[in-house]
């Protein structure tokens, strides 16, 4: 780092970092929330609970890009401080947008499933919203000692990154995709190679970033913790049917804290990379239940027209993805974390 942690971020840029962190959050969990929604047979309308909060969510990260372009402009806050909060300017934008473009495709095609041009649009600006605060932040961190709120947010807004990048992943691997004109669902076999390569690496290297740019005492715990108190929240919790499983999902914090202790010993960064990899990467499975289990359904035998329970297809699925997996997610985990240092050395930490 090329110079000393004595520069204090303004406290208004501090609570914007924090809402947009927020809002990037209310939107993918209720954008999860509304999949649940949906498989549980509830009224098709725009104006849902799950919607409502959503574009609550997007409301706030808009405000936060206004606030961000208005301390620059008018207030010449510095470029590095609020550089990347203003991208929630564009992908509440394209929120918006495809809020709008989703009521017109609604009305021309009928129910349009789960993969659809207005949805797509929908999760990339989620991933834009909450990238611009985690990033964001990791890069104020490089000149400014994080606070309590900073970190804070940093927690929310790096969770909304995790859970969103695994959600456009989703998008196009579930076969959930079945419209009144359009049949988006994704061949078998893409849909499990693209599962089995995308997931393992997106855990790994969102703890290694957000491990060697915030400054918390037990950095894979608490983010996990965070991942999976929003997921159990919005897809076993608020379904009756899969809800039972929730006590042996947030089991899959051990890995965490197993993580967390190697990262405390005196290693070098490619073994905690390599480290990070084995331990998170090859239980993908376990940790993005329950819609990853339906993304290797059809592939295993179990077409998305046959009922089957959530609980049951993931008792008799999880042996076989694990054998198939296991090995493959250690690796895909390292090359997650590598990337990450490269980010972290070549990008995050660089002053800009």
């Amino acid at each position: 780092m090329t110079e000393q942690k004595s520069i204090k971020l303004p406290n208004i840029l501090t609570i914007g970092y924090l809402l947009a962190g927020i809002g990037a959050l209310l939107q993918i969990g209720s954008g999860q929330w509304d999949v649940t929604w949906h498989s549980l047979d509830q009224p098709e309308t725009f104006f849902t609970p799950p919607h409502t909060i959503l574009y609550t969510g997007v409301v706030l990260s808009l405000s936060m890009g206004i606030l961000a372009v208005v301390l620059r402009v008018r207030h010449k806050v510095e470029t590095r401080f609020v550089k990347l909060l203003q991208y929630a300017l564009i992908g509440s934008l394209l929120q918006g947008f495809s809020g709008w473009f989703d009521s017109w495709w609604h009305t021309n095609f009928g129910f349009d499933g789960l993969l659809s041009p207005p949805h797509a649009i929908l999760v990339s600006g989620m991933i834009i919203n909450a990238y611009a605060g985690a990033v964001g932040l990791a890069k104020i961190s490089s000149v400014v000692k994080p606070t309590l709120a900073m970190k804070t947010a940093s927690i929310i807004s790096f969770t909304a990154l995790w859970m969103s990048s695994v959600g456009m992943v989703m998008l196009f691997t579930l076969p959930f995709s079945r419209g009144d004109y359009f049949n988006f669902n994704p061949d078998p076999t893409f849909a499990v190679v693209l599962a089995s390569i995308a997931l393992p690496i997106i855990g790994p290297l969102m703890i290694t970033v957000f491990s060697r740019t915030m400054p918390i005492a037990y950095p894979a715990t608490v983010l996990t913790a965070s991942y999976i108190a929003v997921n159990g929240i919005t897809t076993i919790a608020a379904h009756y049917a899969i809800a039972p499983a929730l006590p042996y999902y947030v089991m899959n914090i051990l890995i965490a804290v197993a993580l967390d202790f190697v990262l405390k010993r005196d290693l070098s960064d490619k073994v905690k990379a390599a480290m990070t990899g084995a331990i998170i990467g090859p239980f993908f499975y376990t940790l993005y239940f329950p819609l990853v289990t339906h993304a290797f359904r059809e592939f295993l035998g179990f077409p998305v027209d046959v009922f089957v329970t959530t609980i049951s297809l993931f008792q008799v699925t999880y042996p076989q993805v694990m054998l198939w997996t296991f090995i493959p997610g250690m690796i895909l985990g390292f090359v997650g974390s590598l990337i990450a240092c490269n980010l972290t050395r070549k990008y995050l930490e660089t002053n800009s």
